[in-house]
């Protein structure tokens, strides 16, 4: 019996080495995505002084060629907002989860089937108390035709897949932070120029009614200073929403409920962006492209898992045992293969190829999309930055100009009071328009980087 035990040992060890010795591999680590702060005053610029620069030579325009720009600071608050939206947005975590299913199933894909060990007993009471034939059995399945090797490279591409589906979501995370906090910090410089011409109106209200009551000024200049200022007054409140609403916004982007409190900040008035041929080059190469080459490839690994299927593995049995009639070790092997003769596996085949086909048209699909959404960021951009231009060298040192002349009347002659409000709503008005301007180019900026992802 002793000897059966050890043939018996001998024949589970040969047969469990294949399990042991599977082709399953470790994947290397996932790549991280670095929060890649975007540099972002809302402040206008001052008036030009007497003696500047004619129009058309301004040596500090609103945004200069990307080689002319050095690199600005990241803005306060920024960073911090996008490490909490890496830390609790749940975006991330559920595509940093997508990766780690992926990887298990690619571990799994390359496993060996286990053996089977059990107990054999034949002839069992054939003759008067005779055990019979007493003994175990070991069952291994061969997988051949390098089926483990062909599925765990189609499952390493879906990993890869996986990992820049992973990268683009971050990078749209970033983007709709950057963007929020952009929409945050504009509204928050409007309110601030809209409060800042409500006072204004309001005391100007107060000196036009004592104006009138002098005869100074005609009482329906008053009662129009007094819609006015009605009306400025309903901007402002119109602005603190915005703020509110921006506020909400920001914390829905980084993926919080409720913010802490946030750092002050202004977006600086130039921005760095390539051109926009190397844009489209660069989008070529984001993460958006290489997640759908990646699928491609996996589909492509999964045509020739299933080429290969209806190779037949083969299925070996060997049993030993203990003859107790004959009092001799007996031993025996079976070995079988299934034969591929209704079942040629042509079903999958056609829906692999099918799918492959898909995934090849979805990296040109891929690349046309993040072209599509470069177009019409670099349309936004562009024009907002033909705006700034012509704010920052027409329209802000006219309006200032003539808010300069018309105080220089009002103190000489103490005339036309009411057009110096006019002038000073003008400039306000100016202003704001162009801290909006500007919130509009660093959202398209934000836009641009999430599709081109420089410094990935």
């Amino acid at each position: 019996m002793r000897s059966v035990t050890h043939v018996l040992v001998r024949v589970v060890l040969a047969a469990g080495l294949p399990a042991v010795l599977g082709c399953a591999s470790v994947p290397p680590a996932p790549p991280a995505y670095p929060s890649r702060a975007v540099p972002v005053s809302v402040s206008p610029p001052a008036p030009r002084p007497a003696g500047a620069a004619p129009r058309g030579e301004d040596t500090d325009t609103a945004v200069r060629p990307a080689s002319a720009v050095e690199p600005v600071p990241a803005f306060p608050g920024l960073n911090d907002l996008l490490a909490l939206a890496q830390a609790r947005n749940p975006d991330l975590a559920a595509a940093a989860a997508r990766v780690g299913e992926a990887r298990g199933r690619m571990v799994q894909a390359g496993l060996y089937p286990n053996p089977t060990v059990g107990y054999s007993g034949n002839q069992i009471n054939d003759g008067p108390g005779t055990p019979g034939q007493q003994g175990g059995y070991v069952a291994q399945e061969f997988v051949t035709a390098g089926k483990l090797r062909i599925a765990t490279a189609a499952a390493r591409a879906g990993v890869s897949a996986a990992d820049w589906q992973a990268a683009s979501t971050w990078f749209d995370t970033a983007a709709r932070v950057r963007t929020a906090y952009v929409e945050y910090l504009t509204a928050r410089a409007v309110l601030r120029e809209t409060e800042r011409t409500a006072e204004l109106f309001a005391g100007g209200l107060d000196r036009a009614e004592k104006l009138t009551a002098g005869g100074k000024a005609e009482a329906y200049d008053v009662t129009r200073l007094r819609v006015e200022t009605v009306q400025i007054a309903n901007r402002v409140g119109g602005a603190r929403q915005r703020v509110a609403a921006a506020e909400r916004l920001l914390a829905v982007a980084v993926g919080v409920a409720q913010l802490p409190a946030i750092a002050e900040g202004e977006l600086p008035p130039a921005v760095a962006l390539p051109g926009y041929d190397e844009a489209v080059e660069l989008t070529g190469r984001s993460s958006f492209v290489l997640a759908a080459a990646a699928e491609a490839e996996q589909a492509r690994g999964e045509l020739r898992a299933a080429e290969v299927r209806p190779v037949p593995n083969v299925h070996t049995m060997t049993t030993v045992a203990h003859d107790y009639t004959t009092r001799a070790p007996m031993a025996s092997v079976q070995v079988g293969v299934p034969l591929p003769v209704f079942d040629r596996n042509r079903g999958n085949i056609a829906a692999a190829q099918a799918r492959l086909v898909a995934a090849e048209a979805g990296v040109e699909q891929a690349r046309l999309r993040a072209t599509e959404r470069l177009a019409g960021a670099y349309q936004r951009y562009e024009n907002a930055r033909r705006q700034l231009d012509l704010y920052r060298t027409r329209v802000l040192p006219d309006a200032a100009a003539a808010l300069e002349q018309i105080d220089r009347v009002y103190a000489a002659r103490g005339e036309r009071f009411l057009d110096t409000l006019d002038a000073r709503r003008v400039l306000t008005q100016a202003r704001i328009d162009y801290t909006q301007t500007l919130g509009d180019l660093w959202a398209a900026a934000a836009e641009i980087e999430a599709v081109t992802q420089p410094g990935r």
